[in-house]
Protein backbone atom coordinates (compact mmCIF):
# COMPACT_ATOMS: atom_id res chain seq x y z
CA UNK A 1 0.00 0.00 0.00
CA UNK A 2 1.33 3.42 -0.98
CA UNK A 3 0.32 6.43 1.12
CA UNK A 4 2.76 9.03 -0.14
CA UNK A 5 2.78 11.65 -2.89
CA UNK A 6 4.76 11.89 -6.11
CA UNK A 7 5.77 15.50 -5.47
CA UNK A 8 7.85 15.72 -8.64
CA UNK A 9 4.75 15.26 -10.82
CA UNK A 10 2.62 17.87 -9.03
CA UNK A 11 2.91 20.64 -11.59
CA UNK A 12 0.32 23.15 -12.82
CA UNK A 13 0.52 26.37 -14.79
CA UNK A 14 1.49 29.13 -12.37
CA UNK A 15 -0.85 31.48 -14.24
CA UNK A 16 -3.78 29.18 -13.33
CA UNK A 17 -3.14 29.38 -9.57
CA UNK A 18 -5.60 31.59 -7.70
CA UNK A 19 -4.08 31.29 -4.23
CA UNK A 20 -2.07 28.97 -1.99
CA UNK A 21 -3.16 28.22 1.56
CA UNK A 22 -0.58 27.03 4.09
CA UNK A 23 -1.99 25.49 7.27
CA UNK A 24 0.37 24.58 10.10
CA UNK A 25 -0.25 21.67 12.43
CA UNK A 26 -2.32 18.48 12.22
CA UNK A 27 -5.35 18.65 9.94
CA UNK A 28 -6.46 15.02 9.64
CA UNK A 29 -10.06 15.72 10.63
CA UNK A 30 -10.53 17.85 7.51
CA UNK A 31 -7.85 16.73 5.04
CA UNK A 32 -7.32 13.03 5.81
CA UNK A 33 -4.89 10.81 7.67
CA UNK A 34 -1.75 12.08 5.87
CA UNK A 35 -2.24 15.70 7.07
CA UNK A 36 0.04 15.25 10.09
CA UNK A 37 2.39 18.24 10.12
CA UNK A 38 0.39 20.67 8.00
CA UNK A 39 -1.44 21.26 4.74
CA UNK A 40 -0.49 23.12 1.55
CA UNK A 41 -3.69 23.70 -0.43
CA UNK A 42 -3.16 24.95 -4.00
CA UNK A 43 -6.38 26.43 -5.38
CA UNK A 44 -6.59 26.95 -9.13
CA UNK A 45 -8.74 29.47 -10.97
CA UNK A 46 -12.15 28.69 -12.37
CA UNK A 47 -12.22 28.03 -16.10
CA UNK A 48 -14.34 31.15 -16.61
CA UNK A 49 -11.39 33.24 -15.37
CA UNK A 50 -8.89 31.79 -17.86
CA UNK A 51 -10.53 32.39 -21.23
CA UNK A 52 -8.43 33.03 -24.29
CA UNK A 53 -4.96 31.90 -25.35
CA UNK A 54 -1.79 31.76 -23.24
CA UNK A 55 1.61 30.57 -24.56
CA UNK A 56 5.11 30.70 -23.11
CA UNK A 57 8.44 29.12 -24.14
CA UNK A 58 12.09 29.44 -23.25
CA UNK A 59 15.35 27.66 -22.61
CA UNK A 60 18.81 27.93 -21.12
CA UNK A 61 21.87 26.02 -19.94
CA UNK A 62 20.08 24.02 -17.23
CA UNK A 63 16.44 24.42 -18.24
CA UNK A 64 17.27 23.35 -21.78
CA UNK A 65 13.75 23.91 -23.01
CA UNK A 66 10.25 24.52 -21.70
CA UNK A 67 6.90 25.45 -23.13
CA UNK A 68 3.33 25.83 -21.90
CA UNK A 69 0.09 26.55 -23.72
CA UNK A 70 -3.48 26.96 -22.58
CA UNK A 71 -6.78 27.75 -24.26
CA UNK A 72 -10.00 28.63 -22.44
CA UNK A 73 -13.50 29.16 -23.77
CA UNK A 74 -17.19 29.02 -23.01
CA UNK A 75 -20.17 27.00 -24.25
CA UNK A 76 -23.50 28.69 -23.60
CA UNK A 77 -23.97 30.73 -20.43
CA UNK A 78 -23.19 28.08 -17.81
CA UNK A 79 -20.26 25.97 -19.10
CA UNK A 80 -16.65 27.18 -19.21
CA UNK A 81 -13.59 25.09 -20.02
CA UNK A 82 -9.85 25.18 -20.52
CA UNK A 83 -7.28 22.77 -21.92
CA UNK A 84 -3.53 23.01 -21.45
CA UNK A 85 -0.24 21.35 -22.21
CA UNK A 86 3.16 21.73 -20.56
CA UNK A 87 6.63 20.30 -21.25
CA UNK A 88 10.21 20.81 -20.03
CA UNK A 89 13.66 19.25 -20.40
CA UNK A 90 16.27 19.77 -17.66
CA UNK A 91 19.97 18.97 -17.84
CA UNK A 92 21.83 16.84 -15.25
CA UNK A 93 23.16 18.62 -12.19
CA UNK A 94 26.67 18.60 -10.66
CA UNK A 95 28.27 15.47 -9.24
CA UNK A 96 31.85 15.06 -7.89
CA UNK A 97 31.99 11.51 -9.29
CA UNK A 98 31.22 12.45 -12.88
CA UNK A 99 27.86 12.26 -14.60
CA UNK A 100 25.11 13.09 -12.10
CA UNK A 101 22.59 11.13 -14.20
CA UNK A 102 19.69 13.19 -12.84
CA UNK A 103 18.51 14.98 -15.95
CA UNK A 104 14.80 14.71 -16.56
CA UNK A 105 11.97 15.72 -18.81
CA UNK A 106 8.25 15.78 -18.32
CA UNK A 107 5.18 16.37 -20.43
CA UNK A 108 1.58 16.74 -19.35
CA UNK A 109 -1.80 17.79 -20.59
CA UNK A 110 -5.07 18.44 -18.85
CA UNK A 111 -8.44 20.11 -18.80
CA UNK A 112 -10.97 21.70 -16.50
CA UNK A 113 -14.70 22.33 -16.92
CA UNK A 114 -16.90 24.50 -14.69
CA UNK A 115 -20.64 24.74 -14.89
CA UNK A 116 -23.63 25.84 -12.81
CA UNK A 117 -26.70 24.09 -14.25
CA UNK A 118 -29.19 26.03 -12.10
CA UNK A 119 -27.14 25.47 -8.96
CA UNK A 120 -26.14 27.91 -6.30
CA UNK A 121 -22.50 26.85 -6.50
CA UNK A 122 -20.76 25.65 -9.60
CA UNK A 123 -19.38 22.17 -10.15
CA UNK A 124 -16.04 21.49 -11.78
CA UNK A 125 -14.32 18.53 -13.44
CA UNK A 126 -10.51 18.61 -13.75
CA UNK A 127 -8.36 15.90 -15.33
CA UNK A 128 -4.80 15.36 -16.49
CA UNK A 129 -2.35 12.94 -18.14
CA UNK A 130 1.42 12.99 -17.65
CA UNK A 131 4.62 11.23 -18.55
CA UNK A 132 8.05 11.74 -16.99
CA UNK A 133 11.53 10.33 -17.62
CA UNK A 134 14.53 10.93 -15.38
CA UNK A 135 17.85 9.48 -14.38
CA UNK A 136 18.76 8.33 -10.88
CA UNK A 137 22.01 7.27 -9.23
CA UNK A 138 21.87 5.06 -6.14
CA UNK A 139 24.70 4.49 -3.69
CA UNK A 140 25.39 1.08 -2.14
CA UNK A 141 27.78 -0.11 0.54
CA UNK A 142 30.64 -2.31 -0.67
CA UNK A 143 33.06 -4.69 1.09
CA UNK A 144 35.97 -3.56 -1.08
CA UNK A 145 37.64 -0.13 -1.26
CA UNK A 146 36.37 2.56 -1.56
CA UNK A 147 33.53 0.65 0.23
CA UNK A 148 30.85 2.31 -1.84
CA UNK A 149 29.36 1.52 -5.23
CA UNK A 150 27.04 3.45 -7.53
CA UNK A 151 24.27 2.26 -9.80
CA UNK A 152 22.79 4.48 -12.51
CA UNK A 153 19.40 3.78 -14.07
CA UNK A 154 16.54 5.48 -15.85
CA UNK A 155 13.07 5.98 -14.37
CA UNK A 156 9.79 6.43 -16.24
CA UNK A 157 6.49 7.51 -14.68
CA UNK A 158 3.13 7.79 -16.44
CA UNK A 159 -0.33 8.38 -15.05
CA UNK A 160 -3.47 10.42 -14.97
CA UNK A 161 -6.56 11.26 -12.97
CA UNK A 162 -9.98 12.84 -13.19
CA UNK A 163 -12.19 14.34 -10.52
CA UNK A 164 -15.83 15.38 -10.27
CA UNK A 165 -16.34 18.02 -7.61
CA UNK A 166 -19.93 18.92 -6.73
CA UNK A 167 -21.32 21.78 -4.70
CA UNK A 168 -24.74 22.84 -3.41
CA UNK A 169 -27.77 22.68 -5.68
CA UNK A 170 -31.12 24.38 -5.23
CA UNK A 171 -34.16 22.91 -6.95
CA UNK A 172 -37.79 23.96 -7.01
CA UNK A 173 -40.50 21.70 -5.57
CA UNK A 174 -44.23 22.05 -4.85
CA UNK A 175 -43.38 23.12 -1.29
CA UNK A 176 -40.72 25.65 -2.29
CA UNK A 177 -36.96 25.70 -2.80
CA UNK A 178 -35.03 22.68 -1.59
CA UNK A 179 -31.33 22.45 -1.00
CA UNK A 180 -29.50 19.30 -2.07
CA UNK A 181 -26.00 18.98 -0.62
CA UNK A 182 -23.59 16.77 -2.52
CA UNK A 183 -20.28 16.65 -0.74
CA UNK A 184 -17.20 16.25 -2.85
CA UNK A 185 -15.44 14.65 -4.64
CA UNK A 186 -15.68 11.61 -6.93
CA UNK A 187 -12.32 10.71 -8.40
CA UNK A 188 -10.31 8.10 -10.23
CA UNK A 189 -6.59 8.00 -10.93
CA UNK A 190 -3.56 5.86 -11.58
CA UNK A 191 0.22 5.99 -11.76
CA UNK A 192 2.83 3.58 -13.11
CA UNK A 193 6.57 3.83 -12.57
CA UNK A 194 9.35 1.63 -13.95
CA UNK A 195 13.13 1.68 -14.18
CA UNK A 196 15.78 0.01 -16.29
CA UNK A 197 17.01 -3.20 -14.70
CA UNK A 198 14.38 -2.99 -11.95
CA UNK A 199 10.78 -3.64 -11.15
CA UNK A 200 7.66 -1.75 -12.14
CA UNK A 201 5.16 -0.30 -9.71
CA UNK A 202 1.53 0.49 -10.44
CA UNK A 203 -0.75 2.57 -8.23
CA UNK A 204 -4.45 3.12 -8.75
CA UNK A 205 -7.11 4.84 -6.69
CA UNK A 206 -10.80 5.63 -6.69
CA UNK A 207 -12.87 7.69 -4.33
CA UNK A 208 -16.62 8.00 -3.91
CA UNK A 209 -17.32 9.93 -0.69
CA UNK A 210 -20.93 10.87 -1.40
CA UNK A 211 -23.66 12.26 0.81
CA UNK A 212 -26.97 13.83 -0.03
CA UNK A 213 -29.55 15.55 2.06
CA UNK A 214 -32.41 18.04 2.05
CA UNK A 215 -33.16 21.16 4.02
Amino acid sequence: MFAGTFWEVQDVLLEDVERIEVIRGPGATVWGANAVNGVINIITKSAKDTKGVYVEAGGGSYERGFTSARYGGQVGEDLSYRVYGKWFDRAPGFSPIGDANDGWNQGRGGFRMDWKAHCRRHHHVPGRLLQRRNGETEMFASLTPPFVDFSAHQMQVAGGNALVNCGECWTISPTGWRKFITTRPIGIGGMRSSRTGGRSTSISSTGFPWESGRK
